[in-house]
């Protein structure tokens, strides 16, 4: 009982055996994440194939099995495959990455070796691989941008400070090949940091009290000479470590230009010092004048004012004086005396009176001068009548 027992045990194990070898392909297949697994014989037909790649594309696998795998692809993708199978047929295992369209694939052909050493069918392994390149890509890129960047990049420890990344911009700028700044920390490039004073410095990164920090400092280059820098530094995490990242500008142009303004802005301050002393001098010069000419006109006027009355005094005493006398020559000379006086006088008055240096009223001196030589000679027996076309100034 026990032999029979033990037969129909074996008997069940194989037949599992052959449930399990039949369905494991189509269980493998149906589950290979991103892609498809297939088995292809010599003549590129698929004997099997299956996986999630299908279901990306809206097809079933099912309808390939027993067709020619140009089929499943286009004539581009088939040559590149077709490229491979010398290798192939030969018992080379191969990996070949494949563009289609916009998509790309990692396929891994294995080559099944019979016992007799001939090669009749291979398995096909195809891998989408498209957002891995496109973030590879793109890893590039950012990778190419960050390395060419003006600004100088570095990325150090946060633990031992060591760079593990400078960018070509630094290092052109500091004068270092890349095998010697991974061997120099950012207290090397910084103559105003000590150790003590840096840890300080980035306390409030590691404490997470700051998301960022920035400065201005020195940076030492290689050959000893120094330029001036603004540091943007943050700290990072990058998987299960911790990086710092500096971003630094080189301000030695804006450092430049600062002090040229500051120059300028002394020089402008002092010009305007000047002008204010020269100005306030100048004021006082003309509040001096302003007075002398203050001074000067109340003289004038006093002046004028004793002529005019001076001479006033003397056409009154000679016309009391012409009056007293019977001689008519003598009357005649008292009064061409007192005309032309009058003359003189009425002149004084004008030039007095003028609305500048280069202009006299003409017309009205005369008119006065005139009427004063017809008052003086008229008599009730003679009347004289004159007519004057004069312009006002000259």
């Amino acid at each position: 009982m026990g032999k029979v027992a033990k037969k129909k045990s074996d008997s069940a194990k194989k037949t599992v055996r052959k449930v399990i070898a039949s369905s494991l392909p189509h269980i493998i297949g149906e589950n290979f994440p991103n892609g498809s697994i297939s088995l292809i014989d010599k003549e590129l037909k698929f004997i099997f194939t299956n996986g999630s790649g299908y279901k990306t594309f809206g097809l079933n696998p099912k309808k390939y099995v027993g067709k020619s795998i140009s089929t499943a692809v286009n004539a581009k993708v088939f040559k590149q495959i077709q490229k491979a199978l010398p290798k192939i047929f030969a018992g080379k295992s191969i990996t070949q990455e494949i563009k289609m369209d916009d998509y790309y694939f990692l396929n891994s052909y294995k080559p099944i070796v019979k016992k007799n050493g001939e090669i009749d069918a291979f398995v096909l392994v195809a891998q989408n691989i498209t957002d891995l390149k496109k973030t590879t890509q793109e890893n590039d890129k950012l990778q190419y941008i960050i390395k060419r960047s003006l600004n100088e990049i570095y990325i150090f420890n946060a633990d031992t400070f060591l760079f593990e990344f400078v960018n070509d911009g630094a290092l052109k700028n500091l004068g270092y090949s890349q095998q010697a700044i991974k061997k120099l920390t950012p207290i090397d490039l910084k103559p105003e940091f000590t150790l003590k004073s840096f840890e300080k410095l980035i306390t409030p990164l590691r404490k997470g009290k700051e998301e960022k920090i920035e400065f201005e400092t020195y940076h030492r280059r290689a050959n000893g000479t120094h330029y001036p820098v603004e540091v943007h530094l943050q700290l990072v995490n990058a998987g299960n470590e911790k990086k710092f990242v500096a971003i630094i500008l080189d301000i030695s142009q804006r450092k430049t230009d600062q002090i040229f303004i500051k120059e300028k802005n002394e020089e402008l301050a002092t010009i305007i010092e000047e002008l204010q002393a020269s100005s306030e001098e100048l004021q006082e010069q003309n509040d001096q004048l302003a007075l002398l000419v203050k001074e000067k006109e109340d003289l004038f006027k006093e002046l004028h004012h004793r002529i005019k009355n001076n001479l006033q005094m003397v056409i009154s005493l000679l016309f009391l004086k012409g009056n007293q006398t019977q001689e008519t020559s003598l009357q005649l000379f008292i009064k061409e005396t007192r005309n032309r006086i009058f003359s003189i006088a009425l002149l004084h008055e004008q030039l007095l009176q003028m609305k500048g240096i280069d202009k006299l009223d003409i017309a009205k001196y005369l008119q006065k001068l005139v009427k004063n030589l017809i008052d003086s000679y008229s008599s009730n027996n003679q009347q004289f009548e004159v007519k004057l076309d004069l312009d006002s100034y000259m």
